[in-house]
């Protein structure tokens, strides 16, 4: 949308040098005004000030007498680009233009066809800007005869840092460059005589667009312009526009020259302008109601309307410009008046005017409209025209009637609702009044107080962090305040700074006879939590219900690896060999508690703790963390370092999780520091901790750090700010150290990295770790019957046996058990003991054949074994017909204590 002409204008005496440059500018976009006097110009800038886009003025050879007014009103006082044409360039001319923001001066006397193709160039730049004066020649002209050259400096005389001259063959290699050459192309000039203009890094198609305007140039003998497109070594990209023509000596095609400028800021503002305009055009299409501009008369005659017009008046937007109606015609006679007194007093005032009236649609319809505008003025103070928007808000003038029908009903619920309610002024969103529940909702005392901390906006009764500050919330205010009903959540702050979560409601109304706008706030924060809450259960019983399933399948298959190393040890006779088998087993005894985290995350499961020190644990558990990382790690572990009651698993995973984490805190590398030290709190010394001997584990990084905003949340479920974290991690670590009666603290700020302390409680003075026995390995005989149905595990358990000196039969299922114990007690033969698994997918499980084989021997130990190890039947096996459990993977040694408790209970 231009509502603007563009006018060039040219300042000259000489009717010689008018017709030449009248001539030259026939090819400009653009109306051509001439003037031979500086009133005429200032008289000229004083009518079209807005349309004049460009000045050539051409100054006389006594310039310092009748010119220099002239060339001081275009430098103070236009602030457009000029050009100067001088028959006489001296220093005192150049100081005056050089200290100005102008465009350039050039020689009168420079060849005809040169001057056009500088004139037009510099004739299209938008941005006005310094031009440097130079005598500077290139010292490589050698291709250009003396003529040529003689031309050359003349049209160099002037350019700016911006602007260059060139000359090349007809094939183009470059014959002449100005010293301005690499502030336009980024090269040196000397470094490119003799180098063809298509070496300079243009693109692909900027060199076709090059060659297609060289062969119009040999052919039509015409002026060209164009603008290439040059990706520079730096990877930026410019672009360039040249303007450029033929030579001729003797009728023949000598060279080719001209003058470049680097556009590329003027086609980023031309872009940019572009989709301004594309903007403000979608923005207007889309509002409900109308934007105008208008002559401020009574009929209001419009040069501009918006398509929303139609919406509202019924009339087209061609009808209404017309004048057929005039907008006068369509406001309803009765508010006239009102209209043109309340915007003829804003617009003498040179004050913005708002108001409501009515209007008559094309259909007769009576509609209610606010509209807002403002007048345009001149430099001179004149007004030109009215600018403004028109809506319809008929629907909130019946409502404001029917509220103020039942005013005295509101006015009750104001006093007894249970929420929060702001009355706020329409015009300035300042609140002056608020309801009881308001006071106990916020924390205030009294309404004064309340009124007195919210005079400085709604940034103070809110978080006050985008996007809950007061810009935000006058945003809502501004949008409820035109007819637009407002609900939404927010975040709102008590006295003492609490913050809670609210709902709002923000409408127009009539409160008291007048018009308000009305914010209803709920405190939503307990609704939330238990939104949250039931989310996250739904989310952990299905979690749960996964763990539990990947738990048992993945302990049946460490169940049989285990069986399998270790048998292999007891077989091997090479130290070496052994001593990668037993390095197996301690990476199995890790994976083997994997699948105790799964079950304590989702389950609660309670620790399994045993007395322990913690030196070694900690070191070992860190550098299993650490394997193939690029971090390095530096322990700071006090000797005297207390023992704690601990479940070696879980506290290992919460280790395993905050190591990792920072680990993936510094992903260039970088040093994890490992402290443990002793610390006795007193009682209340410790917020969350009761007096005690704690042991202090810190693991401290050098990465990003957390921000407070963040600080709060990272023991939240399912919070993560990895793009592919699950956010258990630190959930599960929380409830673990929890669980040990202890507390994790974090310390981080952005930038500074972050450390984390686990605190554990001490076991007492008179606890010692329980001392590793050498544990005999079991011996018996007799015959045992394994149930489960993966054969790896009856395999691995069945070769433990026979070590054991045991025969060993296996069955898959119940059905399949039960049908051979009976065979053996039909034949009167007796087992020594059974071993069933509590879970048999799609068969009879240990649960249901117990009680069959109880209905058949009641005096037959029985063990039960479960990947399942949180299950009521292994916490308790004797209330269910078992003597004994144990829990999937087990190692030998712990089958070997399993059978010597089992079978020592059967004997006493």
């Amino acid at each position: 949308m231009n509502l603007d002409k563009n006018i060039s204008v040219l300042f000259a005496k000489d009717q010689n040098l008018i017709s030449q440059l009248s001539e030259l500018f026939f090819d400009f976009d653009s109306q051509l005004k001439i003037v031979s006097d500086i009133d005429s110009l200032k008289n000229l800038f004083k009518s079209e000030s807005s349309s004049v886009k460009m000045v050539i003025a051409a100054i006389d050879s006594d310039y310092q007498i009748t010119g220099k007014p002239t060339i001081q009103f275009l430098l103070n006082e236009t602030g457009i680009p000029v050009i100067f044409l001088a028959k006489t360039i001296d220093d005192e001319l150049k100081n005056l233009v050089n200290n100005s923001s102008h465009t350039a001066i050039i020689d009168q006397n420079a060849d005809k066809s040169v001057l056009f193709s500088l004139l037009k160039l510099l004739g299209k730049k938008v941005q006005p800007e310094t031009i440097q004066a130079s005598n500077q020649t290139n010292s490589k002209q050698n291709g250009l005869s003396k003529p040529h050259q003689v031309r050359f400096r003349r049209l160099i005389e002037g350019l700016s840092q911006n602007i260059c001259a060139f000359s090349h063959t007809p094939e183009g290699v470059f014959q002449y460059l100005s010293p301005n050459f690499k502030s336009v192309f980024g090269f040196d000039p000397d470094e490119f005589i003799g180098k063809n203009w298509r070496d300079l890094s243009l693109t692909e198609d900027s060199i076709k667009l090059g060659n297609e305007a060289d062969k119009k140039v040999i052919a039509e003998g015409s002026h060209q312009t164009v603008t290439l497109l040059q990706n520079r070594p730096n990877g930026e990209q410019h672009f360039i526009e040249i303007v450029y023509g033929p030579v001729y000596e003797n009728n023949e095609l000598i060279a080719m020259e001209g003058a470049c400028v680097n556009v590329t800021n003027r086609i980023k503002s031309d872009n940019e302008l572009k989709e301004s305009y594309r903007f403000l055009e979608t923005l207007m299409q889309n509002l409900s109601g109308m934007v105008y501009r208008c002559e401020n008369i009574v009929d209001w005659p419009f040069s501009f309307v918006s398509a929303g017009c139609k919406d509202l008046t019924g009339y087209e937007a061609d009808s209404l410009l017309s004048g057929n109606p005039s907008f006068g015609q369509i406001i309803h006679p009765q508010d006239c008046e009102y209209v043109w007194k309340t915007i003829q007093s804003a617009v003498e005032k040179h004050e913005n005017y708002e108001l409501n009236y009515r209007i008559v649609t094309r259909d007769n319809q009576i509609k209610w409209v606010w509209e807002r505008g403002q007048g345009i003025f001149a430099s001179d103070g004149k007004l030109t025209f009215l600018e403004g928007f028109i809506t319809d808000i008929t629907r909130l003038k019946i409502a404001e009637s029917t509220l103020r029908d039942s005013e005295q009903k509101y006015r009750e619920i104001f006093s007894s609702t249970s929420e929060a309610i702001f009355i706020h002024h329409p015009e300035t969103g300042k609140i002056f009044d608020i309801n009881e529940p308001t006071l106990r909702m916020y924390g205030y005392d009294n309404k004064e107080e309340f009124l007195r901390a919210a005079e400085s906006g709604m940034g103070a009764l809110s978080a006050n962090f985008p996007p809950y500050t007061d810009q935000e919330a006058q945003e809502q205010l501004n949008a409820a305040r035109v007819g637009k009903p407002r609900k939404f959540e927010w975040l709102a702050r008590k006295k003492d700074g609490e913050i809670f979560e609210a709902e709002v409601s923000i409408t127009r109304s009539v409160f008291d006879g007048k018009e308000r706008l009305l914010a209803v706030v709920s405190d939503i924060s307990e609704r939330k939590k238990f939104l949250e809450n039931a989310q996250r259960t739904d989310k952990l019983e299905s979690i749960g219900l996964l763990a539990g399933g990947i738990a048992h399948d993945f302990n049946n298959l460490l169940g049989g690896i285990y069986g399998y190393i270790e048998l292999a040890i007891m077989k091997s006779t090479s130290s070496e060999t052994t001593k990668y088998l037993d390095a197996a087993i301690k990476t199995m005894n890790r994976a083997k508690s994997l699948t105790q985290q799964l079950l304590t995350f989702s389950k609660g499961g309670a620790p399994d703790r045993r007395i322990d020190n913690l030196q070694d644990f900690i070191k070992e558990t860190v550098a299993f963390a650490l394997s193939g990382a690029n971090i390095s790690c530096s322990f700071s572990i006090s000797e005297d370092l207390w023992a704690c009651n601990f479940d070696r698993s879980q506290i290992a995973q919460v280790v395993d999780n905050i190591v990792i984490n920072a680990v993936q805190a510094m992903p260039t590398g970088g040093n994890i520091e490992i402290t443990a030290k002793n610390k006795s709190y007193s009682e209340n010394e410790h917020a969350s901790l009761s007096a005690g001997r704690y042991v202090l584990i810190s693991v401290k990084d050098q990465g990003m750090g957390i921000g407070k905003n963040l600080m709060k949340r990272i023991f939240d479920p399912f919070f993560s700010t990895k793009s592919m974290g699950h956010g258990l991690g630190l959930t599960t670590c929380h409830s673990i150290v929890g669980q040990h009666g202890g507390v994790i603290e974090v310390d981080s700020a952005p930038g500074q990295g972050s450390t984390f302390t686990i605190i554990l409680p001490a076991a007492n003075l008179e606890e010692k770790p329980a001392e590793i026995k050498q544990i005999k390995a079991h011996q018996g005989s007799g015959l045992i019957l394994i149930m489960d149905d993966e054969i790896v595990v009856r395999e691995t358990v069945k070769t433990m046996l026979e070590t054991f000196g045991y025969k060993v039969v296996g069955k898959e299922n119940g059905e399949e058990t039960l049908d051979f114990f009976k065979q053996q007690i039909n034949q009167k033969q007796g087992f020594a003991a059974l071993i069933f698994d509590l879970t048999i997918p799609g068969g009879m499980g240990g649960l249901e054949t117990i009680a069959e084989i109880r209905k058949l021997d009641n005096d037959v130990p029985v063990l039960v074994m479960s990947g399942y190890s949180e299950n009521p039947v292994m916490n308790a096996p004797e209330r269910h017909g078992f003597n004994g459990s144990i829990r999937k993977p087990f190692s030998m040694s712990e089958l070997s204590t399993a059978l010597d408790r089992l079978l020592k209970k059967r004997t006493s």
